[in-house]
């Protein structure tokens, strides 16, 4: 089980399990990637609360530690980033966790921020 607890990765204990999400990147976004809101309104509430533009979007994935289990949750955005740096990898490391040791992964959807990253080695 992880006993570390860096800035770039957050934990939470369920019971006897762990579950981490460190983060694997960020990148600017725009205004219109925001749904169920106009644009205006997104650009709004964004200055509203002092947030840089242009907007930074973070993406994570999950590590779930059962104790009998490691299950990585979606392999993160991997080489898509860009230059907005692929961390996942490096900070699961950073927290003593070493991703090669998990047994499963489970990816939620399709998405290149969820599967950019599969070739990870299990």
């Amino acid at each position: 089980m992880p006993q570390l607890q860096p800035s770039n990765a957050h934990q939470l204990h369920i019971g006897d399990s762990v579950l981490t999400t460190p983060l694997d990147a960020q990148m600017e976004a725009s205004f219109g990637l925001v749904q169920s809101i106009p644009e205006e309104k997104a650009r709004r509430l964004h200055a509203e609360n002092c947030r840089p533009t242009p907007p930074r979007i973070t993406l994570n994935a999950f590590l779930l530690d059962t104790g009998d289990h490691r299950i990585l949750i979606d392999t993160g955005i991997g080489a898509f980033t860009g230059e907005g740096g692929v961390g996942l990898m490096d900070n699961l490391n950073a927290i003593g966790l070493d991703a090669s040791a998990n047994d499963t992964a489970l990816i939620t959807h399709i998405h290149p921020d969820h599967v950019g990253g599969s070739h990870v080695d299990f």
